[in-house]
């Protein structure tokens, strides 16, 4: 199962009140999977992704804003381009998106984090960009005349933040371009090309309430 897969089927399985099934399901499927030497390669269990995005909707539940941000810097070192940094990018992503849905516990918590100058920002401002959340448009401005130091994605997610923003964000951006040369590029990149979330909308009405499959068909013997 692709992360995507994995996504679309956490995203319907909320949007319908039905964690705890698709748990159940999870757990079936590796049952199953144990069962069967077939079912069973050297690789870890397709439900990897699945579980680890559920785990972070829990923790989107319950306000678990410490551990969000933890998680929108977790890196594991690793060669670049490697599966493993493939993997910690998207569940990165996934907490900033839930840091992002709080709807303002999450402003102070990542202005803290980033006051610490973390190895990886690039995530914590994401999460500021997406918020719709008041101070974070006014968070991303006040970083917006920090020294980036060694970052040196800094800028660029910085400006890619702002415009996520929309045009509040694009007002700073335009500020950026003509007074900053060292963002000048970054902010002329983002005023040009349109910011779309990592996580696009999933088109379509949502689905009901308790409609979702509770149970996986028997495995023939």
């Amino acid at each position: 199962m692709c992360i995507w897969d994995s996504w679309l089927l956490t995203r319907l399985y909320a949007d319908a009140d039905q964690r705890a099934d698709l748990r159940a399901l999870l757990d079936r499927y590796d049952k199953v999977r144990e069962a069967y030497p077939l079912y069973n390669p050297c690789w870890p269990s397709p439900t990897l992704y699945t579980r680890e995005l559920l785990r972070i909707q829990d923790l989107a539940a319950k306000k678990d804003v410490p551990a969000l941000v933890a998680l929108c810097q977790k890196r594991r070192p690793t060669d670049r381009g490697s599966e493993l940094e493939y993997e910690d990018e998207l569940f990165c992503s996934a907490a900033a998106e839930a840091l992002a849905g709080l709807g303002g516990p999450e402003v102070e918590a990542i202005k803290s984090a980033l006051n610490n100058k973390p190895k990886v920002t690039s995530w914590l401002l994401y999460a500021l960009g997406r918020s719709r959340a008041a101070g974070a448009l006014e968070a991303l401005k006040d970083l917006a005349g920090r020294d980036p130091g060694d970052d040196r994605d800094f800028s660029d997610c910085l400006a890619y933040a702002l415009a996520l923003q929309g045009e509040p964000g694009k007002q700073i951006l335009k500020r950026l371009a003509e007074q900053d040369p060292e963002k000048n590029r970054a902010a002329r990149r983002w005023l040009e090309e349109k910011a779309q979330p990592v996580w696009l909308e999933v088109p379509g009405p949502r689905v009901k309430a308790g409609s979702l499959p509770k149970s996986l068909p028997e495995v023939p013997k």
